[in-house]
């Protein structure tokens, strides 16, 4: 995958979450999507809100689609190794150990 299909993914996963279309995952939006998110991460709810809250960079309660991206392509906010393995294991779907 390139970085502008990474984008173009990422950009369609937080227009899907942003209900109201306002530009941030607020609470109540991340709450809604929280099935989504924990089954698409493979993380329990208090770790995606961990990572959330340290996503919320401006501290405001609110996830910005810039906050969003810099901790998507942030290696220092991801949990862990282990999670990006589980999100590498989602995303190859037919298990070639690559992501097409």
């Amino acid at each position: 995958m390139t970085k502008t299909e990474d984008l173009g993914e990422l950009r369609e996963m937080f227009q899907k979450w942003d209900i109201n279309n306002d530009g941030n995952l607020s609470h109540e939006e991340i709450k809604t999507n929280m099935a989504e998110i924990t089954q698409l991460f493979s993380l329990n709810e208090p770790d995606i809100l961990d990572l959330l809250h340290a996503a919320d960079t401006n501290k405001d309660g609110n996830i910005s689609y810039d906050e969003f991206l810099t901790a998507a392509f942030d290696k220092h906010k991801l949990v862990s190794e282990e999670n990006l393995e589980k999100v590498f294991g989602i995303l190859d779907i037919d298990g070639d150990g690559s992501i097409s």
